[in-house]
């Protein structure tokens, strides 16, 4: 499948598409309208996702032209001026994302994990990418331009504290998508931070 990843004011995905042996190859799964207001990032079949793109992108939703898909596994999320969207099911509809940060694929529960530690989507990607092996780069981007919905966004790089103890998470501390394999904690140092209970 792929790895999404939304955090608010960046869209990014990966580029591994794979066929139906079982072989790994590149592709294009971010879509970016020629005003550069709408974009589209899927997963699933790669010829649904172009479907998709096309209807989404190309022409701008025209409700008399929604695709019909065959692949429950094609899905996405799909960003505008009006806010993001979760795009599903056979005869696609637009689902408002009610989060500030989400994903969606394969690798989406490391890269939201990585976005709640105060990641990047880009950076949620890249962690997603260690760990799943239906998703591997380039990473592609996308950044929603200033709207009334997003406004300048800020992104907080840093982790959110913990709401028990107002620490903040050693895991999410430590990861640099630019250092190369991730490095684990000693097991002992995390249950005295009082992380695994």
């Amino acid at each position: 499948m792929t790895t999404v990843a939304w955090d608010g004011k960046t869209l990014a995905t990966d580029s591994q598409g794979t066929t139906e042996a079982g072989f790994k190859s590149r592709m294009t799964k971010l879509f970016v309208s020629a005003d550069k207001k709408r974009a589209f990032a899927g997963t699933g079949s790669r010829a649904e996702i172009h479907e998709l793109q096309d209807w989404l992108i190309r022409m701008n939703r025209d409700s008399d032209n929604r695709p019909t898909l065959t692949d429950d596994a094609t899905h996405g999320i799909y960003v505008d001026e009006y806010g993001a969207y979760y795009v599903e099911g056979k005869r696609p509809v637009l689902i408002p994302v009610e989060d500030t940060v989400t994903g969606v694929g394969s690798g989406r529960n490391m890269a939201i994990a990585a976005l709640r530690c105060g990641r990047t989507a880009e950076q949620a990607v890249l962690l997603a990418e260690e760990f799943d092996a239906w998703s591997s780069g380039p990473v592609q981007t996308w950044e929603a331009p200033e709207s009334e919905v997003f406004g300048p966004i800020k992104v907080e790089t840093k982790p959110a504290p913990d709401p028990d103890t107002g620490e903040h998470d050693p895991w999410c501390a430590e990861f640099d998508p630019t250092a190369g394999p991730i490095e684990y904690r000693d097991l002992q140092a995390i249950e005295d931070a009082g992380w695994v209970r």
